[in-house]
């Protein structure tokens, strides 16, 4: 009965140290996991930049079905043009860029991105300029895409 006894003895300390191993190495891989997934990648932030820019908005100054991309839109809020609709572009402009970065890249102190800036100038004058959150952190990705004569950047904060 005592080998018995000794070999289950260590038969469950082999199972204890086994388990404890398990869970150290499930702890080092939840923590590596996390910080990865919070650091914004560069080309998230090109991507979506040109996805922007070529996004169709709901503005239209010619006809009922020629509605203007961003980029088109920024270029006709230089013209203080005004939609179809009476809306001046300027606003639609304020509104679709609000509303698609602001879904895009969440800010907040309890979210891994921390804040934005995004700017269009055209021919070397400001546009259309919008930022939110923290944008004075050191950790920044940013972006730029250049249309002959219209410069649009976003740039992210984490």
């Amino acid at each position: 009965m005592n080998k018995k006894n000794k070999a289950q003895q260590e038969m469950v300390g082999f199972a204890l140290i086994i388990i404890i191993v398990a869970v150290i190495i499930l702890v080092f891989l939840t923590i590596s996991l996390r910080k990865t997934s919070q650091e914004v990648e560069s080309y998230e932030v090109e991507s979506f930049l040109q996805a922007l820019s070529q996004h169709t908005t709901d503005c239209s100054v010619t006809s009922e079905l020629d509605y203007l991309d961003i980029k088109d839109l920024i270029e006709e809020c230089t013209n203080n043009q005004i939609c179809m609709d009476t809306r001046p572009t300027c606003e639609v402009l304020n509104s679709t860029l609000k509303s698609l970065i602001n879904n895009s890249w969440q800010v907040g102190e309890d979210r891994p991105n921390k804040g934005y800036i995004f700017n269009s100038t055209y021919e070397g004058q400001e546009v259309f300029s919008l930022n939110q959150g923290n944008t004075t952190l050191r950790n920044n990705k940013g972006a730029s895409q250049n249309f002959e004569s219209l410069d649009i950047y976003f740039k992210v904060y984490f």
